[in-house]
């Protein structure tokens, strides 16, 4: 006998999005929990019904390795990262709001959130860009956006509303993502890797670092 994993329930209609081979509903486990636990390793089945009747499944297996989760209350924000990253406060310059980090073992890679006052309520995509170069080049110094940023991460489904970009300066690349909340605060979470070669490609543990990189990345998320 197989047991599969219960995540969710039912789809709200209301909440659906559609790109050109997909329709889909975005849900955040690791928000939708009250503890903020990490979707696990498993099966899981989709069922489709329609009117009442069911039309179909699909089941997947879910290989992810073991990822923690980390939440920060002061910063309103939660991220699923592997489980040996730890959690760490840098100390930002004036201009940044409020920052808090998820390392690797010897800091090679990790994650950084960023949460920003935005007292004029600025809501447009320009807006997410600028605070997200900002967050960048608090990391880098220096940015050179790539392009197109769906390529990086193209197998996950996209935020509504959340604004994706890469940006690459020597050996870092960066995975970015940007949203402004209805309460008007701008967030922005970034995953870095300091040791990507000049043609990853080449690189045989790139895939499944840029896998991590990837599964933290959409992870990020808004506690509340």
């Amino acid at each position: 006998m197989e047991s599969f994993a219960a995540i969710s329930g039912p789809p709200d209609p209301e909440n659906v999005s559609e790109t050109a081979d997909r329709i889909y509903q975005f849900r955040s486990h690791l928000k939708a929990r009250q503890e903020h636990t990490c979707l696990a390793d498993g099966k899981y089945r989709a069922e489709v019904y329609l009117n009442g009747q069911q039309v179909g499944e699909s089941v997947t297996s879910l290989q992810a390795g073991p990822f923690a989760p980390s939440s920060f209350s002061d910063l309103n924000l939660a991220i699923c990262s592997p489980a040996d990253w730890h959690s760490v406060q840098p100390s930002p310059p004036a201009a940044l709001d409020l920052v808090r980090s998820n390392l690797a073992p010897g800091g090679q890679r990790g994650a950084m959130l960023f949460t920003y006052y935005n007292p004029q309520l600025e809501s447009d995509e320009t807006t997410e860009e600028r605070f997200m170069r900002k967050s960048a080049s608090y990391l880098l110094g220096e940015t050179t956006p790539a392009s197109p940023p769906e390529t990086a991460c193209a197998a996950y489904p996209k935020e509504p509303g959340v604004r994706y970009a890469r940006y690459r300066h020597g050996n870092t690349a960066v995975l970015a993502k940007s949203w402004i909340a209805d309460n008007g605060f701008a967030y922005v979470g970034l995953v870095f890797d300091h040791a990507v070669q000049a043609d990853p490609v080449e690189e045989p543990s790139f895939t499944a670092r840029m896998f991590e990189n990837c599964n933290a990345l959409v992870s990020i998320t808004n506690m509340y």
